[in-house]
């Protein structure tokens, strides 16, 4: 398994927004994982904020809406770490 630090995953050909789908299901369905996952979906958005494309960015802000509490706090944890980067798209 690639670690998220790993440079292949700011290649846009790695399916970072099926990632982030997968992992915002995982936090939603899988009670036993979620936690593993919602970590997996922070060092992601970490690994991708300065690559990160509008539809990967609006998947996460999808999550902060989600009525499952642990999937809004990992969409929210997702996006903090590239705050600006969200910031400067609203405002672009």
């Amino acid at each position: 398994m690639r670690s998220f630090a790993d440079p292949a995953v700011q290649n846009d050909a790695y399916p970072r927004l099926q990632t982030i789908n997968d992992l915002l299901h995982v936090i939603a369905n899988h009670s036993k994982l979620a936690k593993d996952a919602a970590s997996a979906l922070t060092d992601l958005g970490a690994a991708i904020k300065d690559v990160a494309t509008a539809a990967e960015i609006h998947e996460l802000i999808a999550g902060t809406l989600s009525k499952d509490a642990n999937v809004r706090n990992g969409a929210l944890q997702a996006l903090q770490v590239g705050v600006l980067l969200v910031l400067s798209l609203i405002q672009g």
